[in-house]
């Protein structure tokens, strides 16, 4: 295939030995490859034989650890087929990796071979020959330096006033290095080079790390704006984070191009330093950027769905559409009008926003939002038929902004609030007597129902991120701190302050990733009547309690609709607890195996109810997700632990002993 057509031109022998060497490199030992000629054909007979067998793998040279333990980790998997040369030489990596990290830097492997293992046919012995060379404890590691700004980092630190040499893996030198360039670059010196020296011998090795700048501390120079498209260049100049004569920071760097995407009216933004090879007391930087449409129209679709059974669809589907409409820089100041429409079988969504992201010379994201928004409550999961449907519409005026990991967001405004009781239209009572029946069911004040209700409201919230990675993240935490004060035009005892805590926190172990959270919520001092289904607090569905559908997490109540079926009906609670810990480690290059747990608790009569333990859940399940190009496809089932749910007369509802779900993100 390499020679196409001039193949024929090579000698027939090197084409059967290459065959040859191909069965052999998949085990097939003694394979046996002849040919013959017939005119301007070739024939190639080929006798393969039997897989050889891997029957032990025997050691040389190998006196820094123990042979049975280093066989029984890291060849256990070759021990029987023959596999291929490629299993081999990963095992032998590994292997050596060992030696290395433990302080062998000079280890390597001689050679490996197949013997042939006793009288058996095709039983083969792998000999590997290894070299272990000499063996590095390091004494002390110092750091010369001219810059009397520059820190020493905490990988230096660990190997400082040590009493006792201690073995260094090569890896811990080259993290070292790294951590002492990331050093030299955020205090200007981008020409520094960290050069190191080894003193003394192998068994008390002194390790010197010498940093010289061939120039004093880089600043920031003139910034070249190279601009494509109608968007003013004073809008680039006023979101530098940096200025001119101010020491080098790439930090700054890549805040001020995270500043220019955030106003989203830039297609590509790109910031370098003007020949960043040529040492130099002060860099120029040149901004790039190109700008984006003045117009824009998005369309959408989709699908969703909740089912009690998993093979056979019985309803619960539904459509899902939408539309987006946006005008960049309207008045020049990069602002942004944008309009969202979302709809499906059970809601529908409508969003006009105007933002501003400079009040004066403050940059605040100042946005003024209409909304209009409707969603249908089922009776039961899958169920046509409804149970209530809630109007909210309003206006809201807020403002935010970014501290680097710190972002907060302050929103104020007006909401009228509607509900429509529509579970028994058939049944012919009329719309009070239904109000009253879905007002029991579900603990709801009856006013909300006759005329709905207006709020006076406001939102606080602090965000402080600190992830190595927003999809997919491995270590770090994010801290979610939130609130909303409701103050109701016309109900006695209505007002009520709903206060949200979210921690996560990710931690790396080896080659997984522990990921853990803990959810804290409260609504005070509103008893839970006069608090509308939307804004209390709901257990259950894929980001919380996996282990029950959306919102189904007790407290439930039983409801008889009007076809004369019992169901449960999800009531919420205006306290709220939820913890999820998972293990997340990689199976495939593209997918990533998970095993979880999760509890929490709903209460409808404040923290006290929690903090004695009553109304636990938890969950216990696994589940996969799949790298795509539009992030981690996640597939989670879960199971109940504990009780099932029952009704007020003791009699077991139908409560499903498990859950599972397929949609787009990581749970958390």
């Amino acid at each position: 295939m390499l020679f196409r057509d001039a193949a024929t031109l090579l000698p027939a022998e090197i084409l059967a030995e290459e065959l040859e060497q191909c069965y052999q490199k998949q085990g097939y030992i003694q394979a046996c490859v002849q040919w013959t000629e017939d005119g301007d054909r070739t024939f190639f007979f080929i006798t393969e034989g039997k897989r050889a067998t891997i029957k032990r793998v025997d050691l040389k040279g190998v006196h820094a650890f123990a042979t049975d333990d280093c066989v029984h980790r890291y060849f256990d998997k070759i021990i029987k087929y023959y596999q291929g040369e490629d299993t081999i030489k990963d095992a032998c990596a590994a292997f050596l990796q060992r030696y290395i990290a433990s302080g062998f830097w000079d280890a390597q492997l001689i050679q490996y071979e197949l013997v042939a293992c006793g009288e058996e046919e095709n039983a083969y012995a792998l000999v590997i020959e290894i070299q272990e060379g000499e063996k590095r404890c390091v004494a002390h590691v110092g750091l010369d330096s001219t810059m009397p700004s520059l820190d020493t980092p905490p990988s230096i630190k660990a190997f400082q006033n040590l009493t006792t040499p201690r073995a260094c893996g090569a890896h811990i030198i080259q993290e070292q290095k790294q951590e002492l360039i990331r050093a030299l670059r955020k205090n200007g010196y981008l020409y520094a080079v960290p050069i190191v020296e080894f003193q003394g011998s192998p068994e008390a090795l002194v390790v010197r790390w010498k940093c010289y700048a061939p120039c004093e501390q880089v600043k920031f120079g003139k910034t070249v704006i190279r601009m494509t498209g109608p968007v003013s260049p004073n809008i680039i100049t006023r979101e530098l984070a940096y200025r001119e004569g101010e020491v080098w920071d790439t930090a700054k760097i890549i805040a001020t191009i995270s500043r220019l995407r955030s106003l989203g009216i830039f297609d590509v933004v790109s910031i370098v330093p003007d020949d960043i090879t040529l040492p130099a007391a002060i860099k120029d930087v040149i901004v790039h950027c190109i700008a984006d449409t003045s117009y824009e129209v998005r369309a959408r679709v989709g699908a969703q769905g909740v089912n009690q059974r998993v093979f056979r669809w019985v309803g619960g589907g539904s459509y899902k559409v939408g539309f987006t409409g946006i005008v960049r820089d309207i008045s020049g100041n990069a602002d942004l009008l944008r309009g969202d429409f979302d709809c499906s079988r059970y809601m529908h969504d409508i969003t006009v926003s105007y933002r501003v992201p400079w009040l004066w010379k403050h940059r605040y994201d100042a946005e003024i939002q209409l909304f209009s928004s409707s969603y249908d409550q089922p009776v039961a999961l899958g169920s046509p038929k409804v149970l209530y449907h809630i109007y909210q519409g309003g206006l809201l005026v807020g403002c935010g902004n970014n501290y680097g990991m710190l972002s907060g967001s302050f929103n104020v405004g007006l909401s009228y609030i509607h509900l429509s009781a529509s579970s028994c239209d058939q049944s012919g009572h009329s719309s009070s007597r239904r109000a009253h029946i879905v007002s029991d069911a579900l603990a709801i004040n009856k006013q909300f129902f006759d005329a709905g209700v207006g709020y006076l409201f406001m939102e606080p919230s602090l965000l402080l991120n600190r992830l190595d990675d927003t999809v997919n993240p491995t270590q770090g935490t994010l801290t979610l701190m939130a609130g909303k004060g409701m103050l109701p035009l016309r109900l006695s005892d209505g007002f009520y302050c709903k206060l949200h805590l979210e921690h996560s926190w990710f931690m790396p172990m080896w080659q997984a990733v522990l990921a853990m959270r803990f959810r804290a919520g409260i609504i005070i001092p509103a008893p839970i009547q006069n608090v509308v289904p939307s804004e209390r607090f709901y257990l259950g569905g894929s980001h919380s309690l996996r282990s029950y559908e959306g919102d189904y997490a007790p407290p439930l109540r039983s409801f008889l609709n009007c076809c004369g079926t019992l169901c449960l009906v999800p009531t919420g609670g205006t306290a709220m607890v939820n913890i999820n810990c998972e293990i997340r480690v990689p199976v495939h290059p593209r997918a990533t195996g998970v095993v979880f747990w999760d509890g929490g608790s709903l209460s409808t009569g404040g923290l006290k109810d929690i903090v004695k333990g009553n109304g636990i859940s938890q969950a216990i399940g696994c589940g996969v997700r799949v790298n795509t190009a539009i992030g981690p496809v996640r597939f989670d089932i879960g199971w109940k632990i504990g009780p099932r749910a029952y009704d007020a007369s003791g009699d077991s509802l139908c409560d499903r002993s498990y859950a599972w779900f397929v949609t787009l993100g990581q749970a958390f």
